[in-house]
């Protein structure tokens, strides 16, 4: 093989055919040719593979092709064609001269992906050429739609960009259009084409308009509406339709309109939600309205009818939300109002305490409210001596994100029952302080803290609401005064979903509605599969029935029966199952002795477990 290094500007099939013109690429590529001595060429084979390729080429026009061949090594000559006319180390195969001109400048976009805030003025579009050009260069460009709409969200632009000999970069400016809809970001592209004296190396850029958020009137107002005239049956897409009327009001109602029929409003506000809570929306109209938060519709009020009132609530989280409301109105009366309830503000447990590590000793916990939503706990001695305090919180939802808090080796903290429990220990004195943060889930109903001992005292947000040993953090009551009670819902109950077709696994699940028997089916999902393993309990395990094991498969009662060992084997769509019961003290370990990396599919929620784990819990065991 002779290793050959060529400045290909027109590729070529192995027909000889032109397939693309100026790549403007170097490539290394070793070509085969026929055994040879010193002194011999094999002529037949060089003249096929030249000639016929240099026809080709020449057959072409394209007055910037080009076709040169480089050898490495400069003393080494090149014979073309059936002349064997010879060349030293180089030659253009198009012209057969040994002159190979540098490919041309190469047009590249700066960037692929170009950012622009909503409320600039312009995003700007930077176009280079890889190197200074000695010659004129030219593109042309235009804009082009993608999420963003060209006239509502930027002003489209086309035009040619000329670089004289010399230049390097010119740049694009796209009027940008700032609305007051919550839209997001929204992109469109610039693209070039029709260069002169270059190659379109990169012909595309995307631009992301960084939307602007929700926008307040500057005047003191409240929203900003537009008026529109069209006779609808129910509520339009208004982005379509002709505004002819726009201001800005305190009130949503038919005051802006123009006139008494066959109209259309929409308003638009921003709605400060201070904490995260379920807020109740309403609208009356005369005819049909819509309310949307964030572009989703809260209330549909739509349709052709009389007065009529629709509520509904919506989950909000602490922060700013666009609210708009549209209207119609077909004929005779017309009526429209819209208004919003929000959730009691949880005041009580929000915000940190303000006390002195120095002289208050408790165990202060408070909810950071329209920051982080973090749960947050701090023990304090008082400058006192050493302190110990020993609880738990408990929820009927996940908490997460735990971080401690100035503990020490002597202090822990650890989670059970899917993180819906969070025990701790923690020990300090003077004016030292331990604590841990962490999030609850918003699902949460049920949240509740209790101490060891019974003469500690819990100190809940800013207002140190005070309780002896126990509270429920959601009421702020003393419910939990005999401790934590809240019993989550058992992970593995229900069914889990699979097809043992396709579907290849162990699956486990508890018939908690039913008689609470656990469930095991093993599925190779179409091939061969095979299981072993063993479910251990510090009580008597039974075996209730066996489902289509064979002689090959087996369930084993040992250990006084407190150890079931198992081995199943199974080919395509078949399945084989046992039933059994366990304990109900929670110390039943599934999954000792299965391979290392293999994931068991628990309850009805689909729940992937990696072995061993504990039945009740699913944490490791």
């Amino acid at each position: 093989a002779l290793l050959l290094l060529i400045n290909i500007q027109a590729a070529m099939s192995d027909a000889g055919e032109i397939f693309h013109q100026d790549l403007g690429l170097e490539i290394v590529i070793s070509v085969d040719i026929a055994p040879h001595t010193d002194d011999a060429h094999d002529d037949t084979h060089c003249q096929h593979c030249c000639h016929s390729h240099a026809s080709s080429l020449l057959a072409d026009n394209s007055p910037n092709s080009q076709f040169c061949l480089t050898l490495i090594d400069p003393a080494q000559d090149i014979y073309v064609g059936a002349g064997n006319a010879v060349f030293n180390s180089s030659v253009n195969l198009m012209d057969l001269s040994s002159v190979c001109v540098t490919p041309p400048d190469v047009i590249t976009l700066s960037t692929t992906v170009v950012s622009a805030l909503e409320a600039s003025a312009e995003a700007i579009v930077t176009v280079d050429l890889s190197e200074v050009s000695t010659q004129g260069v030219s593109v042309d460009y235009v804009t082009s739609d993608g999420s963003a709409i060209s006239g509502q969200d930027y002003a489209p632009v086309s035009g040619t960009l000329n670089f004289a000999a010399g230049e390097s970069s010119k740049t694009i400016s796209i009027p940008l259009i700032q609305d007051i809809d919550f839209e997001g970001d929204e992109t469109f592209n610039i693209l070039l084409s029709n260069s002169v004296n270059a190659s379109i190396l990169n012909n595309s850029s995307i631009v992301t308009i960084e939307d602007a958020g929700c926008i307040s009137p500057a005047n003191g107002d409240t929203w900003y509406y537009n008026y529109y005239e069209g006779v609808w049956n129910a509520v339009p897409d208004f982005a379509t339709e002709v505004i002819v009327a726009s201001g800005t009001t305190n009130t949503v109602s038919t005051e802006p309109a123009i006139s008494n029929d066959n109209y259309g409003l929409s308003f638009t506000s921003c709605l400060e939600v201070p904490f995260e809570g379920t807020y109740t929306f309403s609208t009356t109209s005369d005819d049909g309205s819509l309310l949307y938060v964030n572009n989703t519709v809260v209330i549909d009020n739509d349709g052709l009818h009389g007065a009529r009132t629709v509520t509904a609530d919506y989950q909000l989280s602490a922060g700013t939300h666009q609210i708009k409301v549209d209207f119609f109105e077909r004929t005779g009366s017309d009526l429209l109002s819209a208004s919003w309830i929000a959730p009691d503000a949880p005041s009580e447990v929000c915000g940190e305490p303000n006390f002195s590590s120095l002289t208050d000793s408790g165990f202060y916990v408070w909810k950071d409210c329209g920051g982080d939503e973090m749960w947050y706990a701090r023990a304090s001695a008082g400058g006192g001596g050493a302190m110990n305090y020993v609880g738990e919180f408990l929820a009927d939802a996940a908490m997460t994100s735990i971080t401690p808090f100035s503990l020490e080796p002597t202090d822990n903290y650890v989670t059970a029952l899917a993180d819906t429990s969070l025990s701790f220990d923690m020990t300090m004195g003077g004016q030292w302080l331990d604590g841990i943060q962490f999030s609850l889930e918003s699902s949460a109903e049920e949240f509740c803290l209790a101490l060891n001992d019974e003469t500690q005292k819990i100190f809940v947000g800013a207002e140190q609401n005070e309780f002896s040993s126990s509270v429920n953090l959601i009421d702020l009551s003393s419910a939990c005064v005999n401790g934590p009670v809240i019993t989550p819902e058992p992970l593995a109950c229900g069914m889990p979903d699979f097809d043992s077709a396709n579907d290849a696994g162990l699956f486990l699940w508890q018939a908690c509605d039913t008689d609470e028997t656990w469930h095991l089916t093993a599925s190779a999902g179409g091939g061969f599969a095979s299981f072993e393993g063993t479910i251990t309990d510090s009580a008597t395990i039974s075996v209730l029935s066996l489902t289509s094991f064979e002689s090959t498969d087996s369930a084993i009662l040992s250990n006084s029966d407190q150890t079931l060992s198992y081995s199943m084997s199974m080919g395509g769509p078949w399945i084989d199952s046992m039933q059994f019961d366990v304990s109900d003290d929670g110390d039943a370990c599934f999954g000792v002795g299965l391979p290392v990396g293999l994931q068991v599919v628990v309850g009805e929620d689909n729940n992937l477990i990696t072995p061993p784990f504990n039945m009740i819990t699913l944490d490791s065991c």
